[in-house]
């Protein structure tokens, strides 16, 4: 993966689009995973798999303009969850703290 990261990163340098807007990055991020929703929706699972290669792409480029390393992100981000407790609800899976809220709601 850390290959790729770096050839969209080169791709995205020949045509300058790391140092473009990032608030325009950022829209093309949403824009790709509503593509991601509408192919998942429609059953279409090769287009799905394009359309998540799309979000990657857009979010590489979009960390490449902020000069934020994705795996850093995402081991801050698997350091935050790798012992959290919690539980499957309807299949979503709640945090331990969000279930003692929501046992004070009822």
């Amino acid at each position: 993966m850390n290959t790729l990261i770096k050839k969209v990163e080169w791709w995205s340098r020949d045509r300058e689009l790391h140092k473009s807007n990032s608030d325009k990055q950022l829209l093309k991020l949403f824009e790709e995973a509503g593509e991601v929703a509408e192919a998942y929706n429609k059953g279409y699972t090769d287009e799905l798999k394009l359309e998540l290669g799309d979000v990657l792409v857009t979010l590489i480029i979009f960390s490449q303009q902020q000069d934020i390393d994705l795996n850093e992100c995402l081991e801050l981000a698997y350091d935050k969850i790798a012992n959290r407790k919690g539980k499957l609800v309807d299949g979503v899976y709640i945090k331990q703290e969000d279930l003692i809220k929501l046992k004070g709601s009822y």
